[in-house]
């Protein structure tokens, strides 16, 4: 009885410094997506790929957009689709990187939806992209539906890079709303993608 009243009292203690950890790590992983590198990285293993990639955008949206400008630009709707060889892409992240150095904080980003459909957010999810030109990146694995943990890559690899994808996307500055659609292939090395 005492021994298993010591275990309760060293994991009541384990739980703040483990809470502190995963915060500090949600904290890192938002800025990093935030203010991403010219590649972008698989998403860690830790949480499981894409659960991890929402959770991270969720905190990114709590802990208030994570040191970037004050003023926020006039945002544009943007929605569209990722299809692979003609079908719809089930699951997977859609990111949009400015290529005007100066505009960094403007990432935009969206889930892909069982339909291949996504909505794209730059401050919170689904308010819309600043206007201007973008590389793109689009990461998409398998999920296992018990554990949540990440499998293989379900797209070419080469899509996971924007500075490698060949995609991008042009968004209008007069536009209302802009509709993006990204064609994947599982083995060319050119595709396409459209923003009318």
């Amino acid at each position: 009885m005492q021994s298993t009243r010591n275990q309760q009292a060293i994991f009541a203690d384990e739980v703040p410094s483990v809470k502190s950890a995963l915060q500090a790590q949600i904290s890192r992983t938002a800025c990093e997506l935030k203010f991403p590198a010219r590649e972008v990285r698989r998403p860690s293993r830790f949480a499981g790929a894409l659960r991890s990639i929402a959770a991270v955008l969720g905190a990114c949206t709590i802990i208030g957009g994570c040191g970037g400008d004050p003023q926020k630009p006039d945002l544009v709707s943007v929605s569209g689709q990722v299809t692979l060889d003609g079908d719809p892409l089930t699951t997977g992240v859609v990111l949009l990187q400015p290529l005007d150095p100066t505009v960094v904080s403007h990432t935009a980003n969206g889930l892909i939806d069982n339909e291949g459909r996504f909505n794209l957010g730059t401050f919170e999810r689904g308010d819309g992209v600043a206007p201007g030109e973008f590389a793109v990146a689009i990461m998409s694995y398998e999920i296992d539906p018990e554990t949540g943990a990440e499998g293989d890559l379900l797209i070419p690899r080469r899509y996971t890079f924007a500075d490698q994808s060949g995609l991008s996307a042009e968004i209008p500055h007069d536009s209302v709303g802009t509709e993006l659609a990204f064609h994947l292939n599982s083995d060319s090395v050119d595709s396409g993608s459209t923003a009318p």
